[in-house]
């Protein structure tokens, strides 16, 4: 399991308000065409491996390699960023590991948290087999960070990949406000 950025692995340059053409100029991956204009949801999703910069003038920041992403447009423009930083299932303490070091991150870059406002860590707030790790803004943006349980460890799906603890994802979410 990694959740750390490795240099060898592709990267897509993404942020709210960029054209799919100035993404694809940016990025080292592979990016498929949107779908038509005309399609009800219109979007872009990189196939294999990959990390993810955010391109946001002093608010950028790069996350994780990881399998997921997917970036949805308003018109020409990027509003939404969705992207899950790790190449696979981590347990419950790693996955509020990763999501401390990617707010950290942020913070640094001048994201202010929503609530609970200051320097406490960030403590997730579990809701069954989810969790609200953190809500940030910046410049008109908002991000989310948000932990799944995809694989209880005594399910069978679990046992069959081998793992030894919960199976959780975390998600990644930058928006225009």
């Amino acid at each position: 399991m990694s959740a750390e950025p490795s240099a060898d692995v592709p990267l897509v340059v993404v942020g709210p308000g960029m054209a799919f053409d100035e993404i694809a100029a940016l990025s080292t991956m592979p990016l498929p065409e949107p779908l038509p204009e005309d399609a009800r949801l219109r979007g872009v999703q990189p196939h294999g491996a990959h990390r993810v910069y955010f391109a946001l003038d002093e608010r950028g920041f790069e996350l994780p390699a990881g399998l997921f992403t997917v970036i949805l447009f308003d018109g020409e423009t990027v509003r939404r960023v969705t992207v899950t930083p790790q190449l696979d299932y981590l347990s419950f303490d790693a996955t509020v590991g990763l999501a401390q070091r990617i707010e950290a991150a942020m913070r640094r870059a001048g994201w202010a948290r929503i609530l609970p406002e200051g320097d406490a860590p960030l403590a997730p707030i579990i809701a069954g087999d989810a969790a609200s790790a953190a809500d940030l803004l910046a410049d008109g943006l908002e991000a989310q960070l948000r932990m799944r349980r995809v694989h209880p460890k005594d399910s069978p799906l679990a046992r069959f990949l081998g793992l030894d603890d919960d199976g959780w994802l975390l998600d990644v979410t930058v928006a225009r406000g």
